[in-house]
């Protein structure tokens, strides 16, 4: 079984992954909480999200504060979202959602998304 969701990406290279079970169609197999869920419902707010922790998690920061992205999932593919990446962030997200053959999922693409939508304030204070 995959996952699908979001996830932050701190300086030291954690990641902060909120994540759902879903089927290699992406159809979701439990409820994301109503407070921390995308206008769409398939998934996860992370505006909403990030809110909803508690400020130990965030560091107190804004939740374009750190570099995020976001793992999709359609007919056996795996769809990431992200403003920034590395080699070795690819295999932390992949393992993170679970995103290989074994749980139906036959394809992971990255997508470098530098829209205004994932922009992050981290990177004016020389992280990233």
């Amino acid at each position: 079984m995959a996952f699908k969701g979001i996830f932050w990406i701190k300086p030291n290279g954690e990641l902060l992954v909120l994540k759902v079970k879903c089927d290699s169609f992406g159809n979701l197999l439990e409820d994301i909480p109503h407070n921390m869920l995308s206008k769409s419902g398939g998934n996860f707010n992370h505006k909403n999200a990030w809110n909803a922790l508690p400020k130990s998690i965030t560091d107190n920061k804004e939740y374009n504060y750190f570099p995020r992205g976001r793992a999709e999932i359609r007919n056996g593919k795996a769809i990431i979202f992200t403003n920034y990446i590395t080699e070795e962030l690819k295999l932390k997200i992949i393992d993170a959602f679970y995103l290989s053959d074994g749980y139906g999922i036959e394809q992971v693409i990255f997508k470098i998304d530098n829209s205004a939508h994932y922009k992050y304030t981290a990177k004016r204070h020389g992280l990233f």
